[in-house]
């Protein structure tokens, strides 16, 4: 499209043609629309009849103008100005037309002839038939500037230089030929040829030197100043002060960035730019051509007062010069200096600004300042795609310690990217780090098995899909009570044994991988094997020791051999028992379905156990259980008592000493020892309830049965509480009680 000082001059030629005679219609204004300028053009072409006067020709010729005017609009297609071209061509035929006719009708005659050309009429159709080229020339330049390929951008600046060239030369037609020689200067500015374009506005500058009047005048004066900015001719001098209008914006930006051009080489200029520049900064006329010149020269701008873009030119400059600590300061201030612009576009600013802090290593700034880019629905393709790579690597990057918070902002910038991107070279990372922070297993799986080139993150999908399958196994065996995770050992060690030779000799890894074995490994001697190697070459963490204990134990459940089972309890009793071994042991023991091997096992390391408490109370239980459920009730006995003795607090001392006194006809102490549970206790419970029913069936049972109908009564006020397991028995010692006005139930 032609600047709008382009547009001046032609309206100014237009103003200076209406001038010249008519006796046609006043000339209409410029149409509002492309389609619109075609529609007139169309109206025009068909007013142009053999009947209507040659004067309405001569009209047309003016007319045609506006309409022109109208097409060359920035909304205009390629096909409505190839369409406006043929309405042209229409008018040239049709003027030619009726002056071949008039032509013909004078014959050979002589005398018709001269005075044919002589006429008013003559006048009139050679004005139009030098006017509509002219107008055609202007279309053709215009489809010169909206063709990309070079040579056929040559071909309709050639047909517009046939145009103008024909009208330059109506020599009796003085606002033709200054309107054909200021369509070649256009002409020349659209083939490069800057000079040429000069020389050709100095002399139309020269021809109405004397007439500051002429239309043209001023037009002429100020494209001749555009050109010499754009050749980087402009003498440094005063600025002005008066109003910018968006023409003087247009020249004195051509002017400042011509003296800074200028000031590269010749170190001089550069103030007066600058002055200029912030002119049009003042004024307003800032867009995103001015701002992409601003940082073109940003050398030459950044020791110069032009406002806040002298931060944005100097953080520019910093950037580029690997000072990013500095360009982020200096895009900060920027931004909390200018007065932002709904006609400009910030957000790649902001993107550089974002890119400053990351590598600047203000990874967090960066992630915010790209995430806050991203908020604008308008923005750009590539500025979008290049600001939600760059808050994934910020956060992707980020040196502090994980927090919830930060390893959830990275898991949105991960997906964030990943969804939008999905084909990008970085994304198979991106899904890399999602599937290593979710504690979703399943979406962990899904983007690994989404990761188009493994190979590339160095094992790492592998060592992940371990690591999900590890953590799953080991949180399994803490939660699971009844069946082990079978599944998952057998899929854990499908996937060992996909890891790197590196990966697998990680004793961490080694220890799972033995651990998941110990569940599904055909051969439980083969592992316990295994097991004995690696502890055997030491080196093992307490967690890792924990887990080789942890799978010895499944292997010798596995194997069933109480003998092997108890031989290793004595070796780890002989060499010292710690907390964490005995935690293990004791499931293992407890479950034991061989109450023999639970009194052995808990005598092996009762021995052993001055120094743990807690785990000799759990053994000691163990051991009276024993006795009791093989009828050694003597021995029970005198275990239970000591029992108590040693832990007076505990609830569990005083049931089995109940159990075992009541065994033992020591009647009196078992009532004691339920009492004592019963009255630490309540009707919630159901040791209570155990409690109440033995000391009833104690007292039951005595030479005093009818002291068992006061803790009946007992029992009876929270009948509603107890448990439907218990009842049946309840059921049966009420039965055989002589308890009067008791309730029946």
């Amino acid at each position: 499209m032609f600047s709008a000082l382009d547009r001046r001059c032609l309206f100014v030629l237009l103003i200076s043609l209406f001038l010249l005679p008519t006796t046609s219609i006043g000339q209409a204004a410029v149409p509002s629309s492309p389609s619109a300028a075609i529609t007139q053009a169309k109206q025009l072409l068909a007013s142009l009849s053999d009947e209507v006067p040659t004067s309405r020709f001569a009209a047309a010729g003016r007319e045609y103008g506006n309409i022109v005017d109208g097409v060359r609009q920035v909304t205009a297609s390629a096909a409505q100005l190839t369409e406006m071209r043929k309405i042209t061509a229409g008018l040239r035929d049709r003027t030619t037309g009726r002056l071949k006719a008039a032509e013909a009708a004078a014959g050979e005659n002589e005398g018709e002839l001269e005075a044919l050309y002589q006429s008013m009429a003559w006048d009139d159709l050679s004005f139009a038939l030098a006017a509509f080229p002219y107008w055609g020339a202007w279309i053709d330049l215009e489809i010169s500037k909206r063709t990309k390929g070079a040579d056929a951008k040559r071909k309709w600046i050639w047909e517009a230089k046939k145009g103008f060239r024909a009208t330059s030369v109506q020599v009796f037609r003085p606002s033709l030929v200054y309107g054909g020689w200021l369509g070649l200067g256009y002409v020349a500015a659209a083939e490069g040829n800057t000079n040429r374009a000069v020389e050709i506005f100095e002399s139309l500058q020269n021809s109405i030197a004397d007439d500051p009047s002429h239309p043209l005048y001023d037009a002429v004066a100020l494209e001749l100043r555009l050109l010499r900015a754009k050749k980087g001719t402009v003498t440094a001098g005063p600025t002005g002060s008066g109003n910018v209008d968006a023409q003087e914006a247009n020249l004195l930006r051509a002017e400042a960035f011509a003296l800074f051009e200028q000031s590269r080489t010749t170190k001089s200029g550069a103030p007066e730019a600058a002055k200029r520049l912030r002119r049009i900064i003042d004024a307003g006329y800032v867009d995103d051509e001015l701002i992409a010149l601003i940082l073109q020269y940003r050398v030459e701008i950044v020791a110069h007062n032009i406002g806040p873009y002298t931060d944005l030119a100097g953080a520019e400059y910093a950037f580029e010069n690997g000072h990013f600590f500095d360009a982020v300061r200096k895009y900060k201030d920027f931004f909390a200096r200018v007065e932002l612009r709904g006609n400009v576009n910030y957000d790649r600013i902001r993107y550089r600004q974002a890119l400053a802090a990351y590598k600047a290593k203000l990874n967090d700034d960066a992630a915010l300042i790209a995430e806050s880019i991203l908020h604008n629905k308008n923005l750009d393709e590539e500025t979008k795609k290049a600001a939600v790579k760059l808050a994934y690597v910020a956060r992707a990057t980020r040196k502090e310690k994980p927090t919830a918070a930060s390893r959830e902002s990275m898991q949105r910038a991960a997906e964030r990217f990943i969804t939008a991107y999905p084909s990008d070279p970085d994304a198979d990372g991106a899904r890399l780090r999602v599937a290593q922070q979710t504690t979703d297993s399943n979406k962990a799986f899904y983007m690994l098995n989404s990761v188009k080139a493994p190979a590339k993150l160095s094992g790492g999908v592998q060592q992940t899909k371990f690591y999900i399958i590890a953590r799953d196994f080991s949180n399994a065996i803490r939660r699971t009570k009844g069946n082990a995770p079978t599944a998952l050992a057998a899929q854990g060690i499908t996937a060992y044994g996909q890891l790197s030779n590196k990966e697998r000799d990680n004793s961490e890894n080694k220890v799972l991988a033995i651990q998941m074995r110990a569940l599904v490994d055909k051969d439980p001697n083969a592992v316990i094997t295994a097991i004995d190697g690696a502890e055997k070459k030491g080196g093992l963490s307490l967690t890792a020791r924990q887990g080789m204990m942890w799978a010895r134990m499944k292997c010798l459940e596995r194997l069933g051999s109480n003998e092997v089972l108890l031989a290793y309890l004595q070796n780890v009793a002989n060499s010292g028992l710690e907390g964490w071994q005995l935690e293990q042991i004791y499931p293992i023991v407890k479950a034991n379905s061989d109450v023999n091997v639970r009194i052995a096992a808990a005598n092996i390391l009762l021995a052993k156990l001055s120094s743990e408490p807690a785990m000799e109370r759990r053994f000691k239980i163990v051991l009276i259980e024993g006795m009791l459920e093989l009828q050694q009730y003597p021995e029970a006995y005198e275990q239970a008592k000591a029992f108590r003795d040693a832990y007076p607090n505990v609830g569990d001392a005083y049931r089995l000493f109940a159990l075992a006194a009541a065994k033992t006809d020591h009647l009196i102490q078992a009532d004691t020892a339920w009492q004592a549970i019963t009255d630490r206790s309540d009707p919630r419970r159901e040791i209570w309830w155990e409690g109440m029913l033995n000391r009833i069936e104690i007292r039951a049972g005595s030479t005093r049965p009818k002291s068992a109908c006061e803790v009946l009564s007992q029992i009876d006020s929270q009948i509603e509480l107890m448990p439907s397991s218990l009842a049946p028995k309840f059921k049966a010692l009420r039965g055989n009680l002589p308890c009067e006005g008791q309730q029946t139930g």
